[in-house]
């Protein structure tokens, strides 16, 4: 009886913990209209987030770091070495292929911009 009841509550939690979502929903490529930016959110062979992002307007790259995702958002840190300058983002998702940057940088008031998820053409 113990061992049927190890299993049972060993199975429970093992569906418990597949169930949760994860930072996953990040993942892909995004565009900011608003700013005409784009970025690339990927696990590299580590298992780790990363972040690319850069100006579609010049293509300039920011240096990103400090990237941290869980379920329900994800942060980092980002470099314009034009500008001299250090924004920290805050992404929350608000659909399937949209979400909500809040960032702080140089201006006291923190502002909002919405990202679309690109759906790569075929």
């Amino acid at each position: 009886m113990k061992t049927i009841l190890s299993i049972l509550i060993g199975l429970l939690l093992s569906l418990q913990v597949a169930g949760q979502d994860t930072g996953d929903v990040f993942l892909g490529h995004w565009t900011n209209p608003e700013t005409n930016t784009s970025m690339v959110v990927y696990k590299d062979v580590y298992d780790r987030y990363q972040v690319k992002q850069w100006s579609l307007e010049d293509g300039e790259m920011y240096n990103i770091t400090d990237v941290v995702v869980t379920s329900k958002a994800m942060t980092f840190s980002r470099f314009n070495s034009e500008t001299k300058t250090t924004i920290n983002s805050k992404f929350y998702k608000q659909g399937d292929d949209d979400m909500e940057e809040y960032f702080t940088g140089p201006t006291a008031v923190p502002l909002i911009i919405d990202w679309i998820r690109e759906t790569p053409s075929l």
